[in-house]
């Protein structure tokens, strides 16, 4: 079976490139997809229009070829090209000092395309778009998942597996109740019977707090850091008594010198 799909896909790449000086191919089966090793980017060209595989003699599948990253090879997304331009122009428009520019494609409907450039490994310094720069970072593929056989590297439209292990193959059986374990009613329903019981528990704690703090508020027990300020009584206020060397200016410094040295010379006198 294998030996017979090989032969078909040499066949098919002979066609395609009109020659058979090809490196060869390899079959990834995981990502069900082909890797094929030409000379040169025309042998590129030539597979981008290939269209279809044959995969037996009466059966043939749909297929697009691009260009993979290589040693040399490094893809990039630019932001700011105009739309509608074909692949052709905006390889012409777009200039690089350090890179050569080899594909380019848009990334859906908007201003935003795929660069693949070949050169250095370090990032390129600025790309320019008819003599402007744009910005740029390195792409980074996402990782493509198949909802059929629950694998990587291929989508649910090109799952080689035959059998379908996804939940709409077979019939939908009846979900249970996580809380009770019973199918008389939706999951997280109101009509849960646990549930119920929970919300009504609930319901009878808050009913509780709010009657301790009822007999707390008529009580006057104090529960929070509240305070007022009283103002004080006459009687509990002492009378201020004023002393006699009672003294509310502040003496100069002049002043001050003059009353240190009378006090030294009536210690001289008195000794």
């Amino acid at each position: 079976m294998y030996q017979n799909v090989n032969r078909l896909l040499q066949s098919a790449f002979d066609t395609c490139l009109k020659t058979t000086a090809f490196q060869g191919f390899s079959i990834h089966h995981p990502t069900n997809s082909v890797s094929v090793w030409v000379r040169s980017l025309a042998d590129v060209d030539r597979l981008t229009h290939l269209q279809t595989l044959p995969v037996t003699a009466d059966c043939t599948v749909q297929v697009q070829a691009y260009l993979s990253s290589g040693s040399d090879l490094r893809r990039y997304v630019v932001s700011g090209v105009d739309p509608g331009e074909s692949p052709e122009g905006i390889i012409t428009a777009l200039t690089c000092s350090t890179h050569k520019i080899v594909t380019a494609r848009y990334m859906g409907r908007g201003r935003t395309c795929l660069v693949t450039l070949q050169g250095p490994r370090t990032p390129p310094s600025r790309i320019t778009y008819y003599g402007c720069i744009l910005k740029f970072h390195v792409y980074k593929p996402g990782v493509v998942h198949c909802y059929r056989c629950f694998r990587t590297g291929h989508m649910r439209d090109s799952c080689p597996q035959p059998a379908d292990t996804s939940m709409e193959s077979v019939e939908t059986r009846t979900y249970k109740c996580g809380l009770c374990q019973t199918d008389d009613h939706e999951i997280t329903s109101k009509d849960c019977p646990v549930k119920q019981k929970a919300l009504k528990a609930r319901r009878q704690r808050k009913r509780r707090q709010r009657s301790v703090t009822q007999e707390e508020r008529d009580a006057d027990i104090p529960t929070s850091n509240r305070f007022e300020l009283l103002s004080p009584s006459e009687e509990d206020t002492p009378a201020l008594v004023e002393p006699e060397n009672a003294c509310y200016e502040v003496p100069t410094y002049s002043d001050a010198v003059k009353r240190g040295k009378k006090t030294c010379s009536a210690a001289c006198e008195y000794a």
